[in-house]
């Protein structure tokens, strides 16, 4: 390859050694952020002649929410429980929020960096607690919630959820977990440490020759 680089000119070094670079940093900063996705969900479930006003358990992760139905409105409420949503509303009606940030990580098997999703109001032994008022104790209202995250990058993807949900009493009521776990996959290639610099420290060196030729042959014409 040294004797093959000789018939080339500075220019086609310098060229050749932009594309090493710019193919293996995009590779390394593929590899070492991540980009997530957080979204909260919650529905509720009831007569439309029922109004309700319910505390329920808070994402860990800030997203921006919006309502639609039933839902009137939606707070931030301190609890014995914990901090909560705090929502109001009549009949059927649900609170959808996403939200997307990057995490970043030099552990190409590693899966917890930004992966920490969680809910408030949770019991320890499970469950997690919700608060009912309404004008008619004794109509049937159900609540369901999901708070996950999903991660992408260069060499593996990252699934996490937590969930509640069930029927409700006035007051606190235990409603038991749906879900609580991670998908996780990995590619056996470690991108960051091995494809990199494969790209990146040939594309050095040719970037070091053809400056390297540049500066000869500027010399070779300078006048004596």
């Amino acid at each position: 390859m040294s004797r093959d680089l000789r018939v080339w000119t500075w220019k086609s070094l310098t060229v050749a050694a932009a594309v090493l670079l710019v193919l293996g940093g995009a590779i390394a900063f593929l590899s070492a952020v991540r980009f997530a996705q957080d979204s909260y969900r919650i529905s509720v479930n009831a007569s439309q002649d029922v109004t309700w006003s319910l505390s329920v358990p808070k994402a860990n992760r800030f997203v921006s929410l919006r309502l639609d139905g039933g839902v009137q409105s939606i707070g931030t409420v301190e609890t014995p429980r914990g901090s909560m949503y705090n929502l109001t509303g009549m009949g059927t009606g649900s609170v959808i929020g996403v939200a997307t940030r990057l995490a970043a990580s030099l552990d190409p098997w590693a899966w917890t960096p930004g992966a920490d999703i969680d809910l408030s109001g949770r019991q320890s032994g499970g469950g997690f607690w919700v608060w009912r008022s309404s004008n008619m104790p004794s109509a049937n209202i159900t609540a369901v919630g999901v708070a996950s995250l999903h991660i992408d990058y260069l060499g593996g993807g990252i699934a996490c959820g937590q969930a509640f949900g069930g029927e409700l009493r006035e007051g606190w009521t235990l409603t038991p977990p749906l879900i609580g776990d991670c998908l996780i996959g990995m590619s056996s290639i470690p991108w960051l440490y091995l494809v990199a610099p494969t790209l990146l420290v040939p594309g050095l060196v040719l970037l070091w020759r053809g400056l390297r030729r540049r500066r000869d042959g500027l010399t070779a014409t300078v006048p004596e």
